[in-house]
């Protein structure tokens, strides 16, 4: 590129943001509306490769169908000289990336509400079907109220796409999940470790897993645990080790099952410390603020940020459960705050759907509707409350139905109608094959048979000899036989 360009598309350009990997950015303005946009611009030598470019535009698709504070707005995508763009939100601020590089050592208290607001975005968008795959510091934009933007999708899965070619490594690699280098099946969860990564590097000043591929860095993240977060912030609550802990777990499976919970715990952790400080940007100009201490009553906030009241956790459960319960809907027609309680009741209902509360999650539900009918995985979600509430209705009548059957069951095997009992564990373990009971009780009636058969055999002697005359044995053979079982009887049944 040998020039700057004057105009994008209808766009003035006013000057150039800064340059990417896959383009620059330009401020420019939208003479149609009056307003500040922030324009991508695809770099000219991308042009021929095809890959690119469509990994450009879905960055496009996949952020566009996202409506969230705490994810930059996409305006307009279009052509440009042969090259694509997309037209976003302008952020009036820095990206945490530079902000941590001006203030190493930064207030937990800011550091704890970005991560939640993180978390928020986040799990937003993973309801869609949209993975991030590149979240890192740079990523993350801070406007000057404090509030934190996600920003590039450009490297985002959406559903079960897949166009980066195989072996190909997408991502920052001090950031990057171990499932990532290891080439097995990534979802969300590689989110939530990078979430985790840079969780630990804004406490602490230094990276989770520091250092080059040169010099070791994919067997540190495969491999090496990070150095304790409390050798590196001394006095740092151990609730906030733990959490980050939970998020760069190196097995997927225990990590956070999703970032909806890990904001609840990081709410529970804010809980009673206010942030009253200024929001740590560069000075510049006079729209520096402080988020304010307590929220306005009735659970909207004063503060012109959207999100200075948790919009999930479970502080925002019972506010959400408060208003559900009250009747007391919030009047207002502003979109925005619609939506941002919309999401609030959204995420409710995640935790509702977690502590199996089906009716809270579905008055939850309807009023996520009420808020915002558009909201994007309201559908999806509602339906999952009901397979799981019809799923633990069915093993509910499955577990009652493998009791009852083993209940006779062992009333059949007390009387050594072992048939009986075998057609009774057969239908329990039908009705239930995880029933423990149901398991035990097969090889007990086995048994149980296979002993008393034992002792047919062993008495088949002694009964000939009575039959040929020795009326002293048949007493001794009644008594024993009864003796035996009753005692295989009783420990059937145990």
């Amino acid at each position: 590129m040998t020039h700057e360009p004057g105009a994008i598309g209808r766009y003035r350009v006013e000057r150039r943001l800064g340059t990417g990997g896959m383009g620059a950015v330009y401020l420019a303005r939208d003479p149609e509306l009056d307003r500040l946009v922030a324009i991508k611009l695809v770099k000219d030598d991308l042009t021929d490769e095809p890959e690119l470019r469509e990994r450009f535009l879905r960055e496009a698709r996949a952020a566009a169908r996202l409506r969230h504070p705490n994810i930059i707005t996409i305006f307009d995508i279009g052509e440009w000289d042969n090259r694509s763009f997309i037209a976003m939100e302008y952020i009036e601020g820095e990206s945490l990336a530079d902000v941590a590089r001006r203030q190493p050592t930064l207030d937990p208290a800011w550091v704890l509400r970005w991560m939640e607001q993180l978390c928020h975005g986040l799990a937003h968008a993973h309801r869609a079907g949209v993975v991030h795959r590149d979240i890192k510091p740079a990523n993350l934009m801070i406007d000057r109220e404090g509030t934190l933007k996600i920003v590039d999708f450009g490297i985002a899965r959406a559903g079960e796409s897949q166009l980066t070619k195989s072996g190909v490594l997408v991502g920052t690699a001090n950031y990057l999940a171990p499932e990532q280098l290891l080439g097995t099946a990534t979802d969300h969860r590689a989110d939530i470790f990078a979430v985790g990564a840079v969780f630990y590097e804004l406490l602490s000043g230094q990276k989770a897993f520091p250092g080059t591929i040169a010099d070791g860095l994919f067997n540190r993240i495969c491999y090496e645990a990070p150095q304790p977060l409390a050798a590196r912030c001394p006095g740092l609550e151990p609730d906030i080790a733990r959490i980050i802990n939970g998020a760069i777990e190196k097995d997927p499976s225990r990590r956070y099952l999703d970032l909806s919970a890990m904001a609840a715990d990081i709410a529970g952790v804010l809980a009673g410390r206010p942030i009253t400080g200024p929001v740590p940007v560069a000075p510049g100009d006079s729209s520096m603020l402080t988020m304010p201490a307590t929220p306005a009553p009735g659970g909207a906030s004063q503060s012109r940020n959207p999100t200075a009241e948790p919009s999930s956790g479970r502080s925002a459960y019972a506010a959400a459960e408060r208003t559900v319960s009250s009747s007391s809907r919030m009047k207002t027609d502003s979109p925005s705050e619609r939506r941002r309680w919309a999401d609030i009741m959204m995420d409710g209902a995640d935790l509702a759907l977690r502590d199996r509360d089906f009716a809270k999650a579905r008055n939850l539900l309807d009023e996520a509707a009420g808020y915002d009918p558009g909201l994007p995985g309201i559908g999806e979600l509602r339906e999952q409350v009901e397979q799981q509430a019809a799923a633990v209705l069915d093993a509910e009548r499955r577990h009652t139905e493998a009791e009852a059957a083993l209940a006779e069951a062992s009333s059949c095997l007390a009387r050594g109608d072992f048939a009986a009992a075998r057609a009774l564990v057969r239908q329990a373990v039908t009705a239930e094959p995880t029933n423990f009971r149901a398991q035990s009780m097969v090889d007990r009636v086995a048994i149980a048979e296979a002993s008393a058969q034992s002792h047919v055999t062993a008495a088949a002697p002694a009964r000939k000899a009575v039959q040929r005359g020795f009326p002293w044995l048949r007493a001794i053979v009644i008594v024993s036989t009864l003796v035996s079982i009753a005692a295989i009887a009783y420990l059937a049944t145990r």
